[in-house]
């Protein structure tokens, strides 16, 4: 599935499109871990495709990965595309009614200037919080900042995991 995700993201593919891919590259992961992940997608635009992967993660006091990022950028010359977005996030214990916060920030040689703040639905599977945001769209830049965190009831201040941040450069 991770080739499935990376070429989805060079290509700039909504996420939709992936459940597309043929029942028999879906039947080969289907036995992994005896697990069934079904992911949300929100797409926002169609207007850029990306190319280059990005990724970070954040790393709990045991020493386990709890939250990682990735997402896809293509240097438009005096722009940057921003793809699609991806964050898996494991939780321990109990967890419901999470959203993932997606912060888009760009810089031309200055400083920082947010660009999109949302706030989207995810899936809970597991232990697991899971989202898959088509962003599609390119800002005048040659430096974007992506922001992942999850918040509680849609409310962006509310902060529970993260955030997890990485700077893209063209």
């Amino acid at each position: 599935m991770k080739k499935v995700r990376f070429l989805a993201g060079v290509v700039g593919l909504a996420p939709a499109v992936v459940a597309a891919v043929p029942a028999t590259a879906q039947a080969a992961t289907a036995g992994v871990a005896g697990k069934t992940v079904r992911m949300h997608s929100a797409v926002l635009r169609s207007g850029c495709t990306a190319d280059h992967e990005w990724s970070v993660k954040s790393i709990d006091p045991m020493g386990r990965t709890n939250q990682k990022l990735w997402f896809w950028t293509r240097d438009l010359g005096a722009k940057m595309c921003v793809g699609t977005v991806e964050d898996s996030t494991a939780v321990y214990g109990a967890t419901s009614n999470h959203q993932l916060r997606l912060r888009i920030y760009a810089s031309d040689g200055g400083g920082f200037v947010r660009k999109l703040n949302h706030v989207y639905g995810a899936t809970e599977t597991g232990n697991h919080l899971l989202a898959d945001i088509g962003v599609h769209s390119s800002w005048t830049a040659t430096k974007i900042e992506v922001c992942a965190a999850w918040v509680k009831n849609s409310d962006s201040d509310s902060v529970t995991i993260g955030p997890v941040c990485k700077v893209a450069t063209s």
